[in-house]
């Protein structure tokens, strides 16, 4: 087991240990912060580790700079949450981004988690206009990453509006 302090490298990212082995509504985790990254591919990220728990690697640094209070990074961590614990994603063997499999991860954040509707929509709005700033500046940025990411980025704000009227119907019929 990982414990507070480790330094770990995954790929071309280190990162620190920061957590001892914590509980968020049934699920497990250790957190660790980022401390050096080829490129800041890294915002935020999860592996499932044995033992089903979840490694929630993440940049604060970069958070920071976006701009994300507290509820919109508890936000973020229970979407990446759901990259190891939903049951859509647990056996996937994919490394690839999906749509589908982010657009499950903020499902599993609203409805295993309890994360506001409101707040993961403005924390998905804040990582949405980072984004878009860096691509300005990104000479490596192709158009196709681009259109992928704002087809990504659709699909996951037509999915907020879908969870907030299926609460939202739930609450009339109570």
């Amino acid at each position: 087991m990982l414990s507070k302090g480790t330094e770990i490298s995954i790929g071309d990212i280190e990162a620190i240990v920061v957590t001892d082995l914590m509980q968020y509504r049934g699920f497990k985790a250790i957190y660790a912060d980022i401390i050096k990254q080829k490129d800041e591919k890294i915002i935020c990220g999860a592996k499932l580790l044995k033992d089903n728990i979840a490694l929630v690697i993440r940049d604060k640094n970069t958070l920071q700079r976006i701009g994300l209070n507290t509820e919109e990074r508890r936000a973020i961590y229970c979407h990446e949450l759901g990259h190891c614990f939903s049951d859509n994603q647990k056996n996937s063997s994919s490394k690839k981004r999906e749509i589908a499999d982010e657009v499950d991860s903020d499902t599993f954040a609203v409805e295993k988690c309890d994360i506001s509707t409101d707040v993961l929509e403005s924390a998905l709005r804040k990582t949405y206009e980072y984004y878009v700033e860096k691509a300005k500046k990104d000479t490596n940025m192709t158009d196709e990453r681009v259109q992928r990411f704002i087809q990504e980025m659709t699909a996951r704000k037509r999915n907020v509006e879908r969870l907030k009227n299926k609460l939202e119907t739930k609450e009339v019929s109570r």
